[in-house]
């Protein structure tokens, strides 16, 4: 059958109005012809820049055969970077490792938002961020520009040499910051607690107080610490391994300039870290008072960073102030019973097999609070003397004679 002219006009417009539904005409284009930023991996940049109208960060390794050895490395966090400008001083490892983390995997732009009118997406030269990422090469890899923060955790971007205005995520505009400040180096303290087998802290016109961590006994994951010359008492461990648990990897919460005045020209204490392969780190724990905040600086490093006091203050300790004042050391859970004995009369408790209920034994018919029972059993569990009274004999006390006496017995008969 031959087709009449008509019949043809028909097919025309029909094709016609297929392509324009297709493609969208006059409606931008569809999704599968927006652009993607192609996928970077962290191991692969070389290096990293970040400026706006005023400021620009450069971020780099640490040196050219850092990013050799690492190009193919399974894990970025074996690199270190540095910052090359507008200073020189080490980088925050985790910010840039956030950053490099939006680029991971290909960057889908969600859809294409306006053309020109830069300034209403934060995109003009006064507010926009230009990010540029190497990997080898005289061009970068990844060229845009971020701009506001979008609804749904997307931000408004451009990419260079493109005029149109996209959203996409790309993780926020504040990981992007121009500050250099904020990308400084934040953990003075970076290796290993496990690793510290000495531990020195040096007080101005006192001799210094050693600390050796002693050999782990079968079973213990770190061994307990001793003094270094002994001391005819045991040292107070636990208080040293939360002093290591606190400094080591602290991120401080600022970094200030390097001549801010932190008391370091009279410190309060300077603690020398010794680890197991022969290397050592000092921190200076300046002087300035502060109600919540300490100034510490790390010898070789010129940065002073701000950390919260609670953090550092037990390195202030005497060698008297490191003793064990522990008294009893025992699992709530094995407790049978806890017996008060005061003026003539006996109180006493049992809990029920290790479930923190609790039940009167004596004297018999009467109630008691089971929450606070059960709190008192956990610190008598793991009571610690506040101080020790040295020179003061058990006469002059009043324990020959108490006022009363505290009994716990366990479930295998110990008391």
């Amino acid at each position: 059958m031959r087709l009449t002219s008509k019949t043809w006009l028909l097919l025309v417009v029909a094709v016609l109005l297929l392509l324009a539904n297709v493609l969208k005409l006059g409606g931008g284009p569809t999704a599968d012809l927006l652009p993607t930023i192609v996928a970077l991996r962290p191991q692969q940049i070389t290096r990293i820049e970040l400026s706006n109208s005023v400021r620009k960060v450069v971020l780099v390794p640490q040196d050219d055969a850092a990013v050799a050895a690492t190009v193919d490395s399974a894990d970025p966090q074996e690199r270190s970077w540095r910052l090359l400008a507008p200073i020189q001083a080490a980088a925050d490892q985790q910010m840039i490792r956030s950053l490099l983390a939006a680029f991971r995997q290909d960057v889908p732009i969600d859809v294409r938002v306006d053309q020109g009118n830069l300034e209403d997406y934060g995109l003009n030269a006064g507010n926009g961020i230009i990010v540029e990422l190497w990997a080898g090469g005289d061009l970068p890899k990844v060229s845009l520009t971020v701009g506001s923060d979008a609804p749904g955790g997307s931000n408004f971007i451009r990419l260079s040499g493109d005029d149109a205005i996209y959203r996409a995520r790309v993780g926020g505009r504040d990981r992007f910051t121009t500050r250099a400040s904020q990308w400084r180096n934040r953990v003075p303290l970076q290796f290993s607690r496990q690793d510290v087998t000495r531990l020195s802290l040096t007080r101005p016109g006192a001799d210094p107080v050693v600390l050796v961590r002693q050999p782990p006994a079968p079973g213990d994951a770190v061994g307990t610490w001793a003094l270094d010359p002994p001391a005819p008492w045991p040292v107070d461990s636990e208080a040293i391994e939360a002093v290591l648990y606190r400094l080591v990897g602290l991120r401080a919460d600022e970094v200030l300039a390097d001549d801010f005045a932190g008391g370091f020209d009279h410190p309060l204490v300077t603690a020398t870290f010794g680890l197991a392969d022969g290397s050592e780190h000092s921190l200076i724990l300046g002087s300035r008072r502060h109600p919540d905040a300490a100034f510490i600086r790390v010898v070789g490093d010129p940065a002073v960073y701000r950390v919260p006091r609670r953090a550092v203050l037990d390195l202030a300790r005497t060698r008297q102030g490191l003793r064990d004042k522990t008294l009893i050391t025992v699992n709530a859970a094995d407790i049978d019973t806890i017996a008060l004995e005061e003026q003539g009369r006996t109180w006493m408790v049992r809990q029920a097999g290790g479930t923190d209920h609790w039940q009167v034994v004596q004297p018999p018919n009467v109630d008691l609070d089971v929450g606070r029972v059960a709190q008192a059993a956990h610190r008598l569990a793991a009571l610690r003397a506040d101080a020790v009274a040295d020179g003061l004999a058990p006469r002059d006390a009043g324990l020959l004679t108490p006022d009363a006496t505290l009994t716990l017995t366990l479930i295998d008969g110990t008391q």
